[in-house]
């Protein structure tokens, strides 16, 4: 019995350390440390999994259950490894993790910052394949409002020691997806024949922004981890064009 309380620990801080390398890649918090993604999100899923992976290669990124083993923890490898392809240019793949990640466990739905990451990856998923749906910028501030009011609540809400790296990496991808998502909205509206720097934004996108921009600038100045995240979604140059707008 003893024993396998301890493995069953171990088994625990093995699957939340190779979640952190996973959120940290996905961040690009470490400039030096490079992950193989297919691997560490494969063993993961085995891992998670109470019978393993199947058998037929390949078939784990798009035939993965949720109803066997540590859904989770298997939810949020999907989550990661589906970002993760968007951020490396591989949609087809990135499509591949589609249909588990809209499986959101139970035991997540009654958790603030998995709400929050879900509703900003819905904001990414929409600027990735929905542009040209006429109401693009419509969904966006719906899954970016959600984003930030689950935010509000996650962000006072302090967790084990463990997992305080994690979160703190989870939260600020949260708000850098809703504000690159909502600059990409932005964009949409741009008139061609205007300068850029001539046009307003919505009054709504400017609240939104300006509100994540805040919080964002809190956790980069107070919060643990690492500073300056270089996820691909959010170009500092693009968001600080869009940070003076607002001013």
């Amino acid at each position: 019995m003893f024993l396998g309380d301890v493995l069953s620990k171990l088994r625990a801080a093995f699957k939340l350390r190779l979640l952190t390398l996973l959120a940290i890649e996905l961040s690009g918090e470490d400039s030096v440390r490079e992950i193989d993604v297919v691997d560490v999100s494969r063993l993961l899923v085995s891992i998670s999994m109470a019978n393993g992976l199947p058998k037929k290669e390949n078939s784990w990124d798009c035939a993965t259950t949720l109803t066997e083993g540590d859904a989770m923890c298997t939810w949020w490898t999907h989550v990661f490894t589906c970002a993760l392809f968007w951020k490396q240019r591989i949609p087809e793949k990135a499509k591949q993790h589609y249909a588990v990640v809209r499986r959101c466990p139970p035991e997540l739905l009654n958790n603030p910052l998995a709400l929050a990451v879900g509703h900003a990856f819905c904001c990414r998923k929409l600027c990735i394949d929905d542009r040209d749906n006429v109401n693009f910028g419509k969904f966006v501030f719906v899954h970016s409002r959600k984003a930030l009011e689950q935010l509000r609540t996650a962000c006072a809400r302090d967790g084990a020691p463990e997992v305080s790296q994690l979160q703190d990496t989870l939260r600020r991808l949260a708000y850098e997806w809703v504000m690159s998502s909502l600059l990409d909205a932005w964009r949409q509206d741009l008139e061609p024949q205007i300068p850029y720097w001539c046009q307003k934004p919505q009054a709504d996108y400017r609240t939104l922004y300006q509100e994540a921009c805040n919080h964002y600038t809190h956790l980069q100045l107070h919060g643990g981890g690492e500073r300056g995240s270089r996820v691909s979604f959010c170009p500092l140059g693009c968001i600080f064009t869009f940070h003076l707008i607002l001013s």
